[in-house]
């Protein structure tokens, strides 16, 4: 799919639809990598995201898995490593696993960033890490809704945004994880704890409403814009995740979403640019 010549279609308001780089601009740096968040603040992105968990010495670092086989040289469990030998282990084109206290000395103030809580316990070293470095604009997401809970006990003011699959099941999820060439254990592992959750959107509704969360984190996945407005109708904000197709991009925008995280944050961002310009999509 490409951008082809402009033509006119509903008013796209610039910046009306923020842009949020996937671990980093993971589409051409390796995931989570410091090389592929600074390639997304360099394309200008408005936001990155990121995953935590906790290294055997309790220290925040970024990895989506719970274990370092998919995107390192290494084997084994995140919790099994100190941060300093996850930072010797090669996560891709030579680079360590980052500490969350590096990727925020990096963004500063130049993007906001969304941390997901990957490990339950992550919340308290997570908001310890984050008050040294009062220019970030951050909030949490987390499908361990547990965690937002300790987070709000521990920070009254903190942003939280719920994770949720929407109207998505998890049978899409895994299939959309399979056609991604995610390893089928990795996927088993994921969607097991998923299984036991409720993340559908009226129980994430509730739970927001609870913690006075900010906005969901929702799966693109069978999103509409029924499902939307009712996120907006409880006043929250819809940050939605992973989109890289443009054509599903575009009807995302026009249905209402606030963010879209996406691999390709230069793609998104020039698909907004034209739109924003009275332009639209081609194949």
């Amino acid at each position: 799919m490409t951008l082809g010549p402009l033509s006119p279609v509903s008013a796209h308001p610039s910046g009306c639809i923020g842009i949020s780089a996937h671990r980093g601009a993971s589409i051409s740096h390796p995931e989570n990598t410091l090389s592929a968040f600074r390639a997304a603040l360099a394309a200008g992105t408005d936001g990155v995201e990121t995953d935590i968990g906790l290294s055997r010495d309790g220290i925040p670092v970024l990895l989506h898995d719970d274990t370092v086989d998919r995107t390192t040289n290494g084997t084994g469990a995140v919790g099994e490593f100190t941060a300093a030998e996850l930072r010797a282990l090669d996560a891709g084109a030579g680079e360590g696993v980052p500490t969350l206290d590096l990727l925020l000395t990096l963004i500063g103030d130049r993007a906001e960033i969304n941390i997901e809580l990957k490990d339950p316990d992550s919340a308290g070293p997570v908001l310890e890490v984050v008050r040294r470095h009062p220019n970030v604009q951050w909030f949490c997401s987390s499908a361990e809704w547990g965690s937002l809970e300790e987070l709000r006990r521990l920070d009254a003011r903190a942003r939280i945004y719920p994770l949720s699959l929407g109207v998505a099941t998890v049978d899409d999820m895994r299939a959309l994880a399979l056609d991604a060439g995610c390893p089928a254990e990795v996927i088993d592992r994921e969607y097991s704890l998923v299984s036991a959750l409720k993340l559908n959107l009226d129980d994430a509704l509730e739970f927001a409403s609870t913690i006075d969360a900010e906005g969901i984190s929702v799966s693109a996945v069978r999103l509409d814009a029924a499902a939307i407005a009712r996120v907006h109708a409880a006043g929250l904000r819809v940050w939605t995740w992973t989109i890289n197709d443009l054509t599903r991009a575009t009807q995302l925008i026009d249905a209402g979403v606030d963010v879209i995280c996406t691999d390709n944050p230069v793609a998104l961002l020039t698909l907004r640019e034209q739109l924003a310009t009275g332009g639209s999509l081609v194949a």
